[in-house]
C-alpha cells in the first residue's frame, strides 16, 4: 500500500481514504525528484477515490500527463476470488433449505497439544473440510 496524499515519511495520515494499493516496486518510485512519481488521491468526478500517478519532469520541461488505472473489472476480479477463498475455508454456500455450512466459533489452540490430540485435530477438520 502507498500513502497517496502525503507520503508517511513526510508525515502522511495511514487513513484508509489516503491509501492506494502498489507493489513495492511502484512503491519505491514515489518521490518529489525528477523521474519519480507523484502520487494524489482523487477527491471528485468519476475517478473519486482512485489514485493518480504523475512522473515528474525535469526542471523547465513540461508537466507529465496524470496516469489513473480505470480497469472495469476489478471490483468484478476481486468478488470473484473473495468468493474463491470463502468456498476454500468454509465451503460452498448452501442452497435454499440446505443445513447451514459448519461455522468455525473457537479457536482450538494446538500449540501444546500432544500427538494424539494433533492427529485427532487433523482428522476432525479433514472431515469437516474435505478436499475437492
Amino acid at each position: 500500500m502507498h500513502h497517496a496524499q502525503l507520503d508517511w515519511g513526510l508525515g502522511g495520515l495511514t487513513d484508509i481514504t489516503d491509501l492506494a494499493p502498489a507493489c513495492p516496486k511502484h512503491n519505491r518510485m514515489v518521490s518529489n525528484e525528477p523521474g519519480g512519481y507523484t502520487t494524489r488521491m482523487v477527491r471528485e468526478g468519476p475517478d473519486e477515490g482512485r489514485c493518480a500517478w504523475r512522473l515528474n519532469a525535469e526542471p523547465g520541461a513540461p508537466p507529465n500527463p496524470e496516469r489513473i488505472n480505470r480497469r472495469p473489472d476489478i471490483p468484478r476480479r476481486f468478488n470473484e476470488q473473495l468468493k474463491q477463498v470463502r468456498n476454500e475455508i468454509h465451503g460452498p454456500e448452501p442452497e435454499s433449505g440446505d443445513t447451514p455450512r459448519l461455522q468455525m466459533r473457537q479457536i482450538i489452540d494446538l500449540r501444546n497439544a500432544s500427538d494424539a490430540e494433533a492427529t485427532l485435530a487433523s482428522i476432525l477438520l479433514a472431515a469437516a473440510y474435505p478436499h475437492r
